[in-house]
């Protein structure tokens, strides 16, 4: 069976937080980094950890969804 996981990712105005969240709501992976001032970086930031990520799942796990936070843009 499958498990399937969630890529989280928090993007705040100092810091970064990314983990995978599995159906429990547990967090077996979290990785806290500094925001970038470039949005170019920030975005690159969060794809290179994702594929990071998928390199060291499990054969059994899968990455089914993701979601994003970020503040309110004024």
């Amino acid at each position: 069976m499958i498990e399937e996981l969630v890529y989280a990712v928090d993007i705040g105005g100092t810091k970064i937080d990314l983990g995978i969240v599995n159906h429990l709501g547990e967090i077996p992976v979290r990785q806290v980094i500094s925001t970038p001032k470039s949005p170019l970086k920030t975005v690159n930031l969060i794809a290179a950890y994702y594929h990071h990520l998928l390199e060291n799942l499990d054969q059994n796990q899968e990455i089914t969804a993701v979601g994003i936070g970020t503040p309110n843009v004024r």
